[in-house]
């Protein structure tokens, strides 16, 4: 009884793909800092220097993933559906990249802390599970709404949310030219 192997979606693989990394990354960096806090601290020379090094370096990485290869990752186009757009390799290795790089800065960040108690590394450590937060596939798989507010500004409208109301009242002048 050969069974074929059963194909996963791409989009739920790339969700699961930084969930992991996400976690993972939260994970070792709270196991780090609860060991420097309740262990002996590592004694280096120069702990405040390398803690700046250290976090400059992560923030680096940071910059580098956020300016060179998220403006890589183009955005879905409205006649294509989620799995194909993941389906493409390029978008999806420019991705995985993209998140290996951030984790790898958020990595950086996590030892700066442990092996220094500086605060600065610390920072950067949030920093870097912030941009990775912004960066899951959902938010990059997005596709490019038109702006609303422009043609609704244009006759009286307002947007709420998804929904868009029209506010209709008198002008202030006519109500003097009623007499």
């Amino acid at each position: 009884m050969d069974q074929a192997p059963q194909s996963i979606d791409p989009a739920r693989s790339v969700r699961v793909l930084h969930s992991a990394l996400l976690v993972g990354l939260a994970g070792a960096g709270t196991m780090l800092a609860l060991i420097r806090r309740f262990n002996q601290p590592v004694s280096l020379p120069q702990t405040r220097l390398i803690g700046i090094a250290v976090g400059a370096l992560a923030v680096l990485f940071l910059a580098f993933a956020r300016i060179v290869l998220r403006p890589k990752i183009p955005p879905r186009r409205p006649d294509q559906s989620v799995d194909a757009y993941w389906s493409e390799v390029s978008i999806r290795g420019t991705a995985i990249a993209l998140w290996a790089i951030v984790e790898g800065a958020g990595f950086l960040a996590a030892m700066g802390y442990f092996l220094t108690g500086s605060a600065i590394p610390l920072i950067a450590l949030a920093l870097v599970l912030g941009v990775l937060v912004s960066v899951r596939p959902a938010r990059m798989n997005l596709t490019e709404r038109p702006n609303q507010r422009l043609k609704l500004s244009g006759c009286g409208g307002r947007l709420k949310g998804t929904d868009s109301v029209l506010i209709a009242a008198a002008a202030p002048r006519s109500l003097s030219a009623i007499r």
